[in-house]
């Protein structure tokens, strides 16, 4: 009877350690799974994060567009269509005729409005007469009613006349 007893005992023994060892090794899975899951969450908490920061700068960016529309409208009424610069080298020679000055005008090549610049035309003139015409002639062009960039005036003394050759860009739509 003490032998089999023993062995009752030695089953038992074993089935006590396996299902601890198999409680052990479940608990180690369970905590490696628990582990990799609670990553995946901070990863994921993360990316809301971010998300609820793009949703908050959208929503301020839609409101600042619908805030500037207004101005952007009157912005876009304030300078002419490319196809109205057309009417810019009679503007020029009338302009010039009222300071007393004799004008040529140029356009160059244009440039398309683009979501970032202005468009424009690239033009070259000469003005010929008194230089205090020619600067009064300046003067009334930059308080004119075009948006005229002048990049460069090159002026030149022939007898009693003066000459300035100037470069510049209309802006438009």
């Amino acid at each position: 009877m003490d032998v089999e007893f023993k062995k009752k005992v030695s089953i038992e023994l074993a089935i006590v350690f396996g299902i601890i060892a198999i409680l052990f090794v479940g608990t180690l899975a369970l905590g490696f799974d628990m582990k990799r899951r609670s990553e995946q969450i901070t990863m994921l908490y993360d990316e809301l994060g971010l998300e609820l920061e793009a949703l908050d700068s959208l929503v301020l960016l839609r409101e600042d567009a619908r805030k500037a529309k207004p101005y952007a409208d009157l912005f876009g009424t304030l300078l002419p269509s490319q196809n109205e610069l057309i009417a810019f080298p009679k503007y020029f020679r009338d302009l010039a005729a009222t300071q007393g000055l004799k004008p040529s005008f140029i356009f160059g090549t244009e440039s398309a409005r683009t979501e970032e610049t202005l468009g424009f035309i690239y033009f070259s003139a000469s003005l010929t007469g008194n230089p205090s015409a020619i600067l009064a002639f300046l003067d009334s062009l930059k308080k004119g009613s075009y948006f005229v960039s002048v990049e460069s005036i090159d002026l030149s003394v022939k007898g009693t006349a003066s000459i300035a050759e100037i470069g510049g860009k209309i802006f438009s739509q």
